[in-house]
């Protein structure tokens, strides 16, 4: 763990305990101030060195408040769109529910210290034509369907709207695939809903799981996971036996002992290895990791270089059902191949080259170290990620 990373690390965990700011004693040279700002902003943190004090001081106030002007006016658009969309979607009748960072900024000290990229709202596939023209006529512009959301965009702020809460052939899958039968109405709503805080947690766990195999995690989903865990209405019990039947139990308790150990007073955790390569890895990218991370983890997932170009030039059509809503019988798969086609060619056009490195990383990366990668999986308690994720 590198200096700042340990220092901002440390000024979160003292935000959450709380810690009166008369009480700060942080002795800290300009270079690691500058050093500390860029970590945070790179995972997503920044908000909460407003509390520190040494970060008050001029001349950081400035430089700090010059990054988070552009956090509080985003933030500010965030929360009237998703004010406004929920008003909407109960005045038309369109079945809503909203996912991730939406329900997690509830939990944290202060709300607008939980930074979201955009917002997240699962909604009825039935309802997918009815839900376009509402948005449209509110003035949003449709992006295109994605494998699990159709993309939305006005004035800067992006609205993925979810037609299933995970990808189809993960291996929690199943699970949500009933979640609107176990939400509950948002409070006076009829339209809206909201999944239980358990299941809430569940599905933070899995996606972060997903973000884990395929691109890497940072501080905030780990802090994510730190907060969500300590609420203390949460029925542990049910959570602890639908992880185990899902075959995340290890991972998740892996997961939050790392939580624990950056962001507790507690000191009864245990620092293992398996923390430690946990640590070493949620630092060495940003938010979701990085790209290089996720074209190596990608040797894990495809297997080999034949599969990974299979599967991304003729995807499954389990798969491009969720790209394709309107994908009703495979004999139809041919059209939707064309379909995915134009799109990589006009909407997507820049993810070409990307996806070109990719099918590189595999002459790249030895077998050894495909099998080094996949046995840290394993160690973090995640098995057979080529068939789960």
């Amino acid at each position: 763990m590198k200096k700042e990373e340990k220092r901002l690390i440390e000024i979160i965990r003292d935000v959450l305990a709380g810690k009166n700011k008369s009480e700060w004693s942080m002795q800290i040279s300009k270079e690691e101030i500058e050093r500390v700002i860029k970590c945070a902003r790179v995972h997503g943190v920044l908000p909460f060195l407003q509390e520190c004090p040494v970060f008050m001081e001029e001349p950081y106030r400035e430089k700090l408040f010059f990054y988070l002007k552009d956090y509080a006016y985003k933030d500010a658009q965030q929360a009237y769109a998703a004010e406004t969309l929920f008003e909407l979607f109960e005045k038309n009748g369109i079945y809503c529910m909203p996912l991730k960072g939406i329900r997690t900024k509830q939990f944290y000290p202060y709300p607008e210290f939980r930074t979201m990229g955009d917002l997240d709202i699962l909604y009825k596939e039935d309802q997918t034509k009815k839900l376009k023209q509402v948005m449209q006529d509110a003035g949003y512009k449709f992006g295109g369907y994605n494998i699990k959301h159709d993309e939305y965009e006005k004035d800067g702020v992006t609205i993925e709207m979810h037609r299933d809460v995970l990808f189809r052939l993960t291996n929690a899958y199943d699970y949500f695939a009933d979640i609107w039968e176990r939400a509950i109405h948002a409070k006076g709503k009829q339209y809206i809903y909201e999944m239980s805080l358990e299941d809430h947690y569940l599905h933070s766990v899995c996606h972060l799981a997903e973000h884990f195999v395929r691109g890497g995690i940072g501080i905030r989903m780990v802090l994510d996971i730190y907060i969500l865990s300590e609420t203390p209405r949460m029925d542990k019990a049910y959570v602890q036996r639908q992880l185990k039947a899902l075959k995340l139990q290890k991972f998740e308790e892996n997961i939050r002992s790392l939580a624990q150990l950056w962001f507790s007073d507690d000191e009864k955790t245990v620092r293992t290895e398996v923390s430690d390569e946990l640590e070493n890895y949620a630092l060495s990218g940003g938010i979701f990791g990085s790209r290089e991370t996720a074209r190596r983890n990608g040797t894990v997932l495809y297997e080999s270089k034949n599969k990974f170009v299979k599967q991304l030039v003729f995807p499954s059509y389990e798969v491009m059902k969720t790209s394709c809503p309107w994908l009703k019988t495979p004999i139809l798969l041919p059209a939707a191949w064309l379909v995915r086609y134009k799109r990589a060619l006009t909407a997507s056009r820049g993810n070409i080259g990307y996806h070109i490195e990719r099918a590189k990383t595999f002459d790249r990366v030895e077998d050894q170290e495909q099998k080094e990668r996949c046995q840290f999986f394993e160690r973090c308690g995640l098995e057979d990620v080529s068939e789960n994720f």
